[in-house]
């Protein structure tokens, strides 16, 4: 069986054509939507189909040239707005600095215990927020996202 045929597709597609190809033909020939006998044999050609195409796209990534250079541009326009600031932010009054010093403490001590789910205690949604915001900087300075 030719997978492609199956989907109507080309041999190149990518996953998204595949998907949406999947998706239409599933309307088509899906058993429950279909009162055809052969509904139910022709979706299960039409999900192996799928299947194989989705792993064969996957085993095999197709970049254009035009996906590389738009994440060339992405990455120097990141590393050019990391390094430049708009309008720099005013300075901090003290008591601003300190609340914001007993914040890092605060989350630090959350993110860094090892309490179980139902034994922690009450926390503010200030301190969760701040947790939060602390823990995606982390994982942006290591480079997770």
């Amino acid at each position: 069986m030719n997978h492609s045929e199956a989907l109507g597709v080309s041999r190149n597609a990518s996953k998204s054509e595949i998907k949406k190809a999947f998706r239409n033909k599933a309307k088509e020939f899906h058993p429950d939507l279909s009162n055809s006998p052969e509904a139910a044999e022709a979706f299960k050609r039409i999900k192996e189909a799928h299947d194989e195409l989705i792993k064969d796209a996957s085993e095999a990534p197709r970049e254009s040239v035009s996906a590389t250079s738009a994440s060339a541009h992405a990455a120097a326009a990141t590393a050019q707005a990391a390094y430049t600031m708009a309008d720099p932010e005013p300075e901090m009054t003290k008591a601003e600095l300190e609340h914001i010093q007993n914040l890092d403490e605060q989350a630090s001590k959350i993110l860094n215990s090892k309490r179980k789910f139902f034994r922690r205690g009450k926390i503010s949604e200030e301190i969760r927020r701040h947790s939060k915001k602390i823990k995606n900087t982390n994982q942006r300075i290591a480079g997770k996202y």
